[in-house]
């Protein structure tokens, strides 16, 4: 939906960026309003705890050390273009 919706307005396909960016900027909102009082601390606790999110990017979520649970996708360079390899998925250290 992202791919297309973001098609459509500027007529260019996103780059991987403009996804992270988007999906950076959701998650931040998503954490807010599932905060306590929107304070720095609560929105780090609604971060670390049971906050799941669904991004352009796919699934996205934080441990309770802080560092984020998401799938890596690969990209290989091919005659100056990047082109889809695989995704590996969270937890998967092949």
């Amino acid at each position: 939906r992202f791919m297309a919706a973001y098609l459509r307005r500027f007529s260019i396909e996103p780059s991987e960026t403009a996804a992270l960016t988007y999906d950076a900027a959701r998650l931040l909102f998503a954490a807010i309003a599932a905060s306590a009082d929107g304070s720095p601390a609560a929105i780090q606790r609604a971060l670390y705890g049971p906050l799941d999110f669904e991004g352009a990017c796919g699934r996205i979520r934080y441990n309770r050390n802080g560092d984020p649970e998401k799938a890596v996708v690969v990209l290989q360079f091919k005659d100056g273009k990047d082109v889809f390899t695989r995704v590996i998925p969270p937890g998967d250290a092949r």
